[in-house]
């Protein structure tokens, strides 16, 4: 009970002592505007403060006003480059995944790779078809004979298995160009080969329907819209740090997709390097579980773009939408601003987050659903070639 008293003094000496420091935090009725606005306080007819000032406000001047406002001025510049840095990520990645990936899945380096991969499955099969022989000739077994032609159309597949892998690689980009056509929009007829401005990218889409796209400038960040003269110190600072939030939540989730998208360029390469080695798990047994593996990792990663692009276009839909409903809402219901765009942008960067996880997670499902197709008609498939050579 002792400890239970204690917590309670404590918390009560920390409101109190905020209170002093900061002031009253005002009231201000809805109006619209930028994310976490502070109205002027001498507008009292469209929503002004009421009540009076902190003490220390009170006491030391308009001196710790400017001290707040340099610092959410900060906070918003500095937060503002990481914003501008994960669009400009995000923008490189996608246009990296969707309109360029041609040029790195051609490289001399997957391109050799690949033949080294190759030569070691052909190497294998030498070995595998003199195994077969001998035992035809020994008459070792009873099933040599019928094995002969499965193997004979794996190798087949492993020369081929690089036309395969970019072929599953190209039908997910068919669909994640569409995608990126509709987000970026259909002004032109290509808009890969098109040059587009700043304002069409994926970035700029995202910033333009938060309203965030002024504090994402690469010079200079605006901190214009974040608050008016007059506003109080408490408010200052809540609409400082509660805007610096937001930002950099935004710029976090820009940054992780972009990531993610570099990381699907370079293991689609990987992919189609080691898929004559992958495809060598047809044939022996031992190999079995690295085929499931490299199909989960093709299926999975070829296809969280197209998947992730669609969500980026829902959530540009939904947001472009519902951008007057939470002003009229907020209106009609007397909600403060600072309340008012919490709930707003909360909402927005939960579906941005969202459509993150979300792609990465049906991906994955779809990767495990391809991939029990795909092993079980390879299977059936080898029961028909091998079945056939046994009738004759």
């Amino acid at each position: 009970m002792r400890q239970y008293s204690r917590t309670i003094a404590g918390i009560l000496s920390l409101v109190t002592i905020f209170i002093l420091f900061f002031g009253v935090i005002q009231v201000i009725h809805a109006q619209g505007g930028a994310p976490l606005p502070i109205s002027n306080e001498n507008q009292s007819a469209t929503g002004s403060y009421t009540g009076g000032k902190g003490v220390l406000e009170w006491l030391f001047g308009d001196w710790t006003k400017w001290i707040a406002t340099t610092f959410a001025n900060l906070l918003i510049w500095i937060s503002g480059g990481f914003l501008w840095l994960g669009g400009q990520l995000l923008d490189y990645s996608v246009r990296t995944n969707v309109c360029d990936l041609a040029q790195y899945t051609h490289t001399d380096v997957v391109t050799n790779g690949w033949t080294i991969a190759r030569n070691v499955a052909n190497f294998f099969f030498i070995f595998i078809l003199l195994y077969i022989a001998i035992s035809i000739i020994l008459n070792i077994g009873n099933d040599q004979k019928k094995l002969i032609v499965w193997v004979i159309i794996i190798a087949l597949l492993i020369n081929f298995s690089a036309v395969f892998t970019r072929f599953v690689i190209d039908v997910s980009n068919v669909f994640a160009y569409q995608f990126y056509s509709s987000i970026v929009g259909r002004t032109v007829s290509d808009p890969c080969t098109a040059e587009q401005s700043s304002a069409k990218r994926i970035a700029a889409r995202y910033m333009h329907a938060l309203k965030l796209n002024e504090w994402a400038q690469e010079d200079e960040p605006s901190t214009e819209t974040i608050y008016e003269a007059g506003s109080g110190l408490a408010a200052i600072m809540v609409a400082g740090i509660g805007s610096a939030v937001f930002i950099m939540i935004t710029a976090w989730g820009f940054i992780v997709a972009a990531v993610l998208m570099f990381i699907r360029t370079a293991l689609l390469m990987i992919l189609i390097i080691l898929s004559p080695l992958a495809f060598m798990g047809m044939i022996i047994p031992q190999l079995r579980q690295m085929l499931k593996s490299w199909w989960a990792a093709l299926i999975g990663q070829a296809f969280f773009a197209p998947i992730y692009l669609f969500f980026v276009f829902l959530t540009l839909v939904l947001i472009q939408g519902s951008a007057g409903v939470f002003e009229a809402a907020s209106s009609k219901s007397g909600t403060s601003i600072l309340m008012s765009a919490f709930v707003k942008y909360s909402i927005y960067i939960t579906l941005i987050i969202f459509g993150l996880v979300q792609a990465k997670k049906m991906s994955s499902i779809g990767a495990e659903a391809v991939q029990e197709k795909v092993l079980g008609g390879l299977d059936w498939a080898r029961g028909q070639a091998t079945g056939v050579a046994g009738r004759h």
